[in-house]
């Protein structure tokens, strides 16, 4: 998918929602092999339980959100199940560490309609 969207010229490529930031971890470790492009993420705060309540608090949240840094992850946010004080302690997990800025290396691929 990276290597499609890049070829499209898109700006950055991501993912949003529908699972916590441990669950989309590895989708967000592979999509970072197939891209130089910026990448996101924007997990949810863990999969609500029967009773509607988000199982990742805040600090949890910016924690698991640190093993991001070292696949480029350049973009932050939080979907459902956050909020002001789960930004508030993303943001300073993120003021804790310099910004990775070197560049990841463009993967050679084709992409046809059945590969």
């Amino acid at each position: 998918m990276g290597v499609l969207l890049e070829s499209m010229g898109v700006d950055a490529v991501g993912i949003n929602c529908s699972l916590g930031p441990e669950e989309i971890y590895p989708i967000a470790e592979e999509l970072s092999q197939w891209t130089s492009l910026p990448l996101l993420a924007k997990p949810n705060a863990g999969l609500p339980g029967p009773d509607g309540a988000y199982p990742v608090g805040p600090e949890a949240f910016a924690k698991q959100m640190e093993q991001y840094l070292p696949l480029g992850v350049h973009l932050f946010g939080g979907c459902c199940g956050t909020n002001p004080d789960t930004i508030a302690q993303l943001r300073q997990m993120l003021a804790a560490h310099k910004p990775l800025l070197e560049s990841r290396s463009s993967v050679r691929a084709v992409c046809t309609a059945t590969t």
